[in-house]
C-alpha cells in the first residue's frame, strides 16, 4: 500500500511540475480556445472560493487574529469542491489545515483542524481521499523535526484520523542541513509500529490535532 501511495506521490509531483496536465490541453485545444477555457476555469474557481469564504465567515474562531494570513488553498474531498474540501491556510506565524464537509441537510461542517501544512492527497479516491500533512515541532534551540503523516477518513467518527507516519525530517534551525531520520518504506514492522505510536503521541501532546 505504501509503495502504491509513493508511486502516486511521485506522479502527483510530476504533474504539478508540468502545470497540472497543461501539455494535454496544448495538444488537443487551439491556442485561442485554450486561453478561453483557462480564463473561464479561473473565474469559476475564484467564484467558488469567494462563495465558500463567505460561508466560512461562520467559523471566525478558526482564524488566528495574531497571525497574518498570507495564502490559502482549497482542495476537494469529493468530486465537487462545494460538497467538501481541505482548506490550507498559510499564516505568517505557521500553517493550519482545516477540513470541511457538507452534511445531509447541506450545512457546511468543520470535521477537522490541524496545526500542519497540507502536502498531498491520494488521487485514486474521489470521496474522502487519504491526505498527507506535515507537522513541525521545535525539538531544541537548534533543531526542528518535521513529521509527514497520512490521515484517513473514519466513517464511524465522521472525521479524518491518524493512519501512519510516512517519514520524518530533521532540520537545523539555521537551515544549514536537513536530513531524513525515518522512512516507513525502509523500516521494519516493529519500528513502524513504534514510530507511529510515538509520533501520534507527540502530535496529541502538542495539540496539533483538533
Amino acid at each position: 500500500m505504501l509503495i502504491l501511495r509513493n508511486a502516486f506521490l511521485l506522479l502527483l509531483f510530476f504533474v504539478l511540475l508540468n502545470c497540472g496536465g497543461e501539455e494535454k490541453v496544448k495538444r488537443n485545444v487551439p491556442v485561442k480556445e485554450k486561453e478561453l477555457v483557462v480564463k473561464q476555469d479561473s473565474v469559476q474557481q475564484i467564484n467558488i472560493s469567494d462563495i465558500l469564504f463567505t460561508e466560512l465567515a461562520m467559523f471566525p474562531e478558526q482564524v488566528n487574529a495574531d497571525s497574518e494570513l498570507m495564502d490559502t488553498l482549497f482542495l476537494p474531498i469529493h468530486q465537487n469542491l462545494n460538497d467538501g474540501f481541505v482548506l490550507f491556510c498559510k499564516f505568517k506565524a505557521g500553517n493550519k489545515t482545516f477540513i470541511f464537509d457538507r452534511n445531509i441537510e447541506g450545512k457546511l461542517m468543520q470535521i477537522n483542524a490541524f496545526n500542519a501544512a497540507f502536502v498531498f492527497k491520494d488521487t485514486t479516491s474521489v470521496d474522502y481521499p487519504d491526505i498527507m500533512l506535515r507537522f513541525k515541532e521545535g525539538y531544541s534551540l537548534n533543531e526542528t523535526y518535521y513529521y509527514n503523516c497520512w490521515f484517513s477518513y473514519d466513517i464511524k467518527l465522521s472525521r479524518y484520523t491518524f493512519d501512519n507516519c510516512f517519514s520524518i525530517n530533521l532540520e537545523d534551525k539555521s537551515k544549514d542541513y536537513q536530513r531524513d531520520v525515518y522512512n516507513s518504506e525502509t523500516a521494519s514492522s516493529e519500528i513502524k509500529d513504534e514510530t507511529d505510536n510515538d509520533v501520534l503521541r507527540i502530535l496529541e501532546d502538542n495539540g496539533y490535532l483538533n
